[in-house]
């Protein structure tokens, strides 16, 4: 999970967006076993502990993390921490501009994997990118709606995937 740290209430949905880049970004691990960032935010709120999550979910390896804000400035710490002992064996930042998220994303991406002794790699085929941030923020809210149990969060999150298919027609998650 990602703690959000002075980020405003309107772009929480920030840490989530950074989390599924993430995802995406070990995805291309074939010998890694991802697991949802909903599953591990449970976990974590279950065992107090990252030593205690990885025990939890019999995870080896734990990655978490910190987002900041300081206007339009940011800042994703991420923390790769043995999930047995809750040592932290390896950390990394990215930092920029609110305007700059998607290119933090790709970075993310790009660049996650080497914690896991994986080397740079390319985008998945088929793989597209939102190009705008708004894409990526009705997409990320669309998907925050269809974790809750309720024909209304049904309904918003649809119409937060049409606006994103409307905004970019490519982009293949919406």
């Amino acid at each position: 999970p990602i703690e959000l740290q002075g980020v405003p209430e309107g772009k929480h949905w920030l840490g989530d967006s950074f989390q599924d880049a993430v995802a995406t970004g070990l995805l291309r691990r074939g010998d890694l076993l991802v697991l949802d960032r909903v599953r591990v935010a449970e976990a974590s709120a279950e065992a107090g502990g990252a030593h205690k999550v990885g025990v939890l979910l019999g995870a080896d390896l734990l990655l978490m993390g910190s987002l900041r804000a300081s206007g339009e400035r940011l800042r994703l710490s991420l923390r790769l921490i043995d999930g047995k002992r809750g040592e932290v064996l390896d950390q990394i930042t990215f930092e920029g501009e609110l305007a700059d998220t998607l290119s933090l994303e790709n970075d993310l991406g790009k660049q996650v994997p080497a914690l896991f002794g994986a080397s740079t790699l390319d985008p998945l085929p088929g793989q597209t990118p939102a190009r705008l941030l708004r894409t990526r923020e009705v997409y990320i809210l669309g998907m925050e709606q269809m974790t809750k149990a309720s024909e209304e969060a049904s309904k918003t999150a649809v119409a937060a995937f049409e606006e994103a298919v409307r905004a970019e027609p490519g982009y293949a998650p919406a």
